[in-house]
């Protein structure tokens, strides 16, 4: 028997075999992996250093943007090479970024000259183009700036229309710029300054140029900071005794920020200090850890710390510095004002209170908000509700708002479903038409819950009592509602880890199990019971056991009872209950974490998953396939009837799947799916053909002269090929835009048919409105929309026309002679709006229907 160690996923099936299970068109309409910006990773994904806003036409009608450089590679999901600009919705590159071999790449200062965005750092090239460590960006391609610096660029400034550049550089070609040079547009210059180690920090103030740093002294100016005045340098008193990081005006003043704890002379300072003209005084008691940067917003000194105590992001507020709630748990490198909004880079990992926001976050004065969309973690359970998957999970935002770890989706927008929760959701279930939640939480709105609660509609409900312990997994068995968990009681009453409800109250499954349930399903009639078991109703029952309704019994012999093994996810297929998590044997039968139950023996499911390596946390019946989830080297398999396939899909582990219209969800600690971007959830189809995520209203009406509007939303993602194009139809025939374009003598048509926008790539409307409606409008209108793999149909939507009186034929609201005019107008002239029997001909039978409801006077 080989040993579990060495066995990996078994990959018998070859292309040609995918081909026989799933035959489909080549190339683009295989089975893919799709994106939306509900996947997105939060911000970058990595440290950001550097910071500045842009406007790319100046006066001109585009709004300024946000740029961001550092180490990372992507942002918001789009690969964009240590540097990278946010237009307010989403990330874009500046074409293909800072793309150096060299080691320790990174952009380490911004700025804008003459129009054009500067990057300083640490490369030799940028957009593929030679640039040695500094370059310029036109908006439509870099350049670099003559023979560029020879080191790392650590600071830019604009002073006397020249660019001003500090680092650790000596050179720039054969010239000697020492640590500062200035640049006046066609070549580099020395600034003056033979004896300086550093130079970090750059800042205009009072009409000179103030440089910050590690340095004994710039021509005797110093320690650490000194000042240009367009001629000489000069000292600030008798400078700083360590290192300056930051500089900025507040108030008229100069502050300066770092490592520094004082003056030469002994003036105590504490790593931050303001210049009065003449002298450097404290502000406070100061911060105690090293700063990093400053800025003013609102009108407010803030300054970002090294602090990895909750106190990197502090604020000057009535003499004293204070720490606003929430703020980044660690270092904080960059800050900058952009749309209203002061941007924070902290560490990619760094939380604000409870919440996982990305870098960078934006601060508002009161709260914290990710720049783009996604969850902050997993959704471990889904349910289909009201026409939307709703997802639970640990997760405390969705899409680019605060979510009490609950969320919807519905093919188009990932947002915050029913708040108030103050813990995880574990599972999910609909019950007699509610929504239940089930999990860690124990109030809502202030209301105590005790772990498991109904949604009303508007808000969260009781269940009786509740628990006494948290609940693990939800399933409605025989019309009641099943709960399992950790807890000992259910409304009060005893309850070994597993109760049911029927509507109006808990009670006990016989005397329950001897441990924690995990996970719970439903076979044969039966429902089938997983957790840290090892007796059900007082049998012996390894970790598996089922309830008929009356009693509890073992199924066979179980799993493996070593103390790691359990069940964490079931699903029927092929009649089969396959049964997957951490385990070696089952029923005898060794299994290798993923085996099937009949309904009276065990059986392996193939060769299985390797028993240390590979634990099975989710099975899914995705269209007639059965699909597994785990890890740690295996994260995304399919059953070919024989054995496990492994699939391209996510990069780490994968807790939950569930199918959801066209597509499987999937949800892990991943952050990328076959190289897409898709952090956390991610989107699996087998057939890429268009699906409607939002459906045009079922029925509208209208008078004669009114206006209707009928749209239609495709889900996100489908546009891989291109943008989707839609054609709306009128009782199965295609309607053109114009006078009469739904029915001929009809309303003005616009909307009939074009292409899908999407705007932050999200699919906008395919939006049909007819102005000017008459009676031959009417009918069943729905919206086709394509893309290169096929068709989606909308669900109908009915228009009735009615009309007041079929005789008042000018809408005037008066039945006279002047209808009757009209009417014979439109008979001699056969127009459409004259057949008011509707057979589809105007003749005698229309003249003798208009008289009857002449005379009748309607």
């Amino acid at each position: 028997m080989p040993s579990p160690t060495l066995v990996r996923c078994v990959c018998l099936a070859a292309v040609t075999v995918l081909m026989l299970l799933a035959p489909r068109a080549m190339g683009q309409c295989e089975p893919r992996w799709l994106q939306s910006p509900a996947q997105h990773i939060r911000g970058v994904d990595g440290d950001i250093v550097a910071m500045t806003t842009w406007d790319p036409d100046g006066v001109g009608p585009r709004e300024p943007m946000l740029v961001v450089g550092g180490s990372f590679s992507a942002a918001g999901g789009v690969l964009v090479n240590r540097i990278a600009a946010w237009d307010g919705a989403e990330w874009k590159p500046l074409g293909s970024g800072i793309t150096s071999t060299i080691e320790n790449v990174r952009v380490s200062a911004l700025t804008v000259y003459q129009g054009d965005l500067i990057a300083g750092g640490t490369f030799m090239t940028a957009g593929g183009a030679p640039a040695s460590n500094i370059a310029r960006w036109d908006g439509s391609g870099w350049s670099a700036l003559g023979p560029g610096l020879n080191s790392s660029v650590n600071a830019l400034a604009i002073y006397n229309n020249e660019l001003i550049a500090g680092g650790w550089f000596n050179k720039s070609g054969a010239a000697t710029v020492n640590r500062l040079a200035r640049w006046d547009g066609s070549a580099w210059a020395d600034l003056g300054a033979p004896t300086i180690s550093s130079i970090d920090a750059l800042h205009v103030h009072g009409g000179e140029l103030i440089a910050g740093g590690v340095f004994s002294s710039i021509l005797g100016a110093g320690p650490n900071i000194a000042r240009w005045n367009g001629v000489a340098w000069q000292p600030l008193a008798d400078g700083l005794n360590g290192h300056v990081r930051a500089l900025t005006t507040h108030e008229g003043h100069l502050v300066a920020a770092g490592e520094f704890t004082g003056t030469p002379s002994g003036v105590a300072l504490n790593r931050v200090a303001r210049w009065d003209g003449e002298s450097w005084t404290p502000l406070g008691s100061g911060v105690d850890t090293s700063v990093n940067t400053l800025a003013i917003f609102e009108g407010v000194l803030t300054a970002g710390a090294s602090s990895s105590t909750g106190a990197s992001f502090v604020q000057w507020r009535d003499g004293q510095w204070i720490s606003p709630t929430d703020g980044p748990s660690s270092y904080v490198s960059q800050m900058v004002v952009f749309q209203g909004k002061l941007i924070v880079s902290a560490r990619p990992t760094a939380a604000y209170g409870d919440a996982f926001v990305g870098c960078p976050a934006a601060w508002d004065g009161d709260s914290w908000q990710s720049l783009n969309g996604g969850l902050d973690d997993g959704f471990s359970t889904a349910v289909e509700f009201e026409d939307r998957l709703i997802l639970g999970g640990d997760f405390r935002r969705a899409g680019t708002e605060t979510a009490d770890y609950l969320a919807s989706w519905d093919g188009v927008t990932l947002a915050p479903f029913a708040p108030g929760l103050n813990g995880l959701v574990t599972s999910l279930a609909l019950y007699r038409g509610e929504l239940v939640a089930g999990g860690g939480f124990t109030f809502a709105g202030g209301e105590p819950l005790n772990y498991i609660a109904r949604w009303d509609g508007e808000q969260w409900r009781p269940l009786g009592s509740g628990m006494d312990a948290y609940v693990a997994s939800l399933r409605v068995f025989n019309d009641e509602l099943i709960a399992g968990g950790n807890f000992r009681a259910a409304g009060g009453e005893p309850a070994n880890f597993i109760a049911k409800w029927d509507g109006i109250r808990w009670s006990p499954l016989g005397v329950g199990v001897s441990g924690s349930v995990t996970k719970l399903h439903e076979y044969q009639d039966k429902l089938i019971v997983g957790g840290f078991i090892s007796s059900a109703g007082g049998q012996v029952a390894n970790r598996v056991a089922f309830w008929d309704g009356e009693t509890w019994q073992p199924m066979g012999t179980g799993l493996a009872a070593d103390a790691l093994a359990l069940p964490h996810c079931m699903v029927v297929f092929d009649s089969l209950l396959f049964v997957g998590g951490r385990f070696s044997w089952a029923g005898g039968v060794f299994s290798r974490n993923i085996a099937t139950w009949n309904g009276s023996t065990w059986a392996t499911s193939g060769p299985g998953l390797d028993a240390y390596s590979n634990t099975v946390y989710t099975l899914a019946n995705y269209h007639d396939r059965l699909y597994a989830g785990g890890g740690q080297f295996v994260y995304f398999c399919r059953w070919n009837g024989a054995s496990w396939q492994t699939l391209p899909g996510p990069d780490n582990r994968t807790y939950h799947m569930r199918p959801f219209r066209n597509e499987l969800l999937v949800s892990g600690s991943f952050l990328r799916a076959d190289s897409k971007p898709s952090a956390r959830f991610a989107r699996y189809t087998d057939n890429p053909t268009p699906w409607i995520a939002l459906q045009p209203a079922p029925s509208t009406s209208a008078s004669p002269g009114g206006t209707i509007s009928l749209s239609a939303t495709p889900a996100s993602g489908y546009d891989f090929d291109g943008p989707l194009s839609f054609q709306w139809r009128r009782n199965g025939v295609p309607i053109t835009d114009g006078p009469g374009g739904a029915s001929p003598g009809g309303g003005v048509v616009s909307g009939a048919s074009g292409l899908i926008t999407t705007l932050a790539g999200v699919p906008q409307p395919a939006q049909l409105t007819i102005t000017n409606i008459q009676p031959g409008d009417a009918g069943s209108y729905d919206c086709l929309i394509s893309n290169n793999c096929g068709t989606a149909t909308s669900t109908p939507a009915v228009l009735t026309v009615a009309a007041p009186c079929p005789a008042d034929l000018n809408a005037d609201g008066v039945i006279d002679f002047a209808d009757y005019l009209e009417f014979l107008n439109l008979y001699d002239a056969l127009d459409p709006r004259a057949d008011l029997n509707a057979d589809g001909v105007v003749d005698f039978a229309d003249y003798l229907e208009f008289l009857n409801h002449y005379d009748a006077g309607c």
